[in-house]
């Protein structure tokens, strides 16, 4: 038996089949960590059916937030959650629906969400809209407010009847500047290459919005030398 289990773990440090890429020291190091943990006692833990999902750029997390049912349903997630509407006077959650109940991974009949709106305060809910596939998150929206299509808002406050562009992407964030707390806001188009890179001396030609930086910072008013490229 001790022969035929030797001959076993010998067989599977030297099996590579299932290794896409085998280093010159792989077989070496397996042995070593054979060698090592032999004898060692190990209890498997078998986890329930789980998924992957790659949120790696700003439409990949509206689409999982907004249009993958399924990961909604794991989540509970629902158009709306902590939600209050300031105009009724009353700090009560006024979401549209509750959350979804969590369902399997495997279900398929699950509605999306279509847009998300959550831990926001709005001045009158019925004359607040949001586009599909948006999400709101922490914000204040005053009467009128108008959010297009395929959105990423967080901690602003907007004023009335504030219009939002389709594939917008604004968050505000706290900063130190000369030893005081300040506030900005960044805007991106959903769709901006944040990756993208040039050389120094072709910056201006970074893709921003569907423009270049250099047109961009010029409509802007702002200019690009010494604005947004400081020496």
């Amino acid at each position: 038996c001790a022969c035929t289990y030797h001959m076993c773990a010998w067989q599977y440090c030297k099996n590579t089949a299932n290794v896409m890429s085998v280093s010159s020291d792989f077989v070496e190091m397996r042995e070593r960590v054979f060698r090592l943990l032999k004898g060692t006692g190990f209890r498997a833990v078998v986890f329930n059916q789980a998924q992957f999902n790659h949120v790696g750029t700003a439409l990949e997390y509206l689409e999982h937030l907004c249009c993958n049912a399924v990961l909604g349903g794991v989540l509970g997630l629902s158009r709306e959650w902590m939600v209050r509407d300031s105009s009724s006077g009353s700090r009560e959650d006024c979401s549209r629906e509750p959350p979804r109940k969590q369902a399997k991974l495997d279900d398929e009949e699950e509605n999306p969400a279509n847009y998300v709106l959550m831990n926001c305060v709005v001045d009158g809910r019925e004359s607040v809209s949001i586009g599909e596939g948006s999400v709101v998150q922490h914000c204040v929206l005053e009467e009128g407010v108008k959010v297009g299509s395929k959105c990423i808002l967080a901690h602003l406050h907007l004023p009335a009847h504030t219009v939002v562009p389709d594939g917008s992407y604004l968050q505000c964030v706290a900063v130190e500047v000369d030893g005081k707390e300040k506030f900005i806001t960044y805007a991106f188009d959903v769709a901006d290459k944040m990756k993208a890179c040039r050389p120094l001396e072709e910056a201006s030609s970074l893709p921003y919005s569907g423009l270049e930086m250099a047109e961009a910072a010029e409509r802007l008013g702002c200019g690009a030398e010494g604005i947004i490229w400081p020496p």
